[in-house]
């Protein structure tokens, strides 16, 4: 008797924890997207700012730069995830990359660095302060005891 009770115990133990990691791991996914999504507006706002115009420049602001962010929910290898792009170009040329560097945090054009503010580093910034977000997410999930 006493070992049906402890292989009761075990078995039920091992189903709640599978329960628990199983939820824990969708609790975690559905964070971390919510989460992109929430950096990935505020990367795009963040990037719609221009800087005050040069002193003395006459070149006027067409503001297209400003409307080419783009936010796309995409599919990845790991999951689900967001893009973001800027297709402004002029004369069939895309120049986006010279305006603020790439993911990797080069290409920006040298008229344009310690003015406009480099994409990477805009992104970082935001995406250091959004994991603690989804590590209170997930806490809270557990705090719940949403086992299912």
């Amino acid at each position: 008797m006493s070992m049906f009770v402890r292989t009761s115990i075990t078995t039920r133990s091992r189903n709640q924890a599978g329960r628990l990691i199983r939820g824990i791991s969708a609790a975690a996914e559905k964070a971390a997207l919510q989460v992109a999504s929430d950096v990935t507006d505020d990367v795009i706002d963040d990037m719609k700012i221009y800087p005050a115009p040069i002193p003395g420049s006459k070149y006027v602001r067409t503001y297209l730069f400003q409307r080419s962010w783009k936010k796309t929910k995409v599919k990845t290898v790991t999951g689900q995830g967001y893009q973001i792009t800027n297709m402004a170009a002029r004369k069939g040329r895309k120049y986006g990359g010279y305006v603020v560097g790439d993911a990797k945090g080069e290409g920006q054009a040298t008229i344009h660095m310690g003015r406009w503010r480099v994409f990477r580093d805009v992104l970082e910034t935001l995406w250091v302060a959004a994991r603690t977000l989804i590590y209170q997410k997930i806490k809270q999930y557990i705090g719940r005891g949403r086992f299912s």
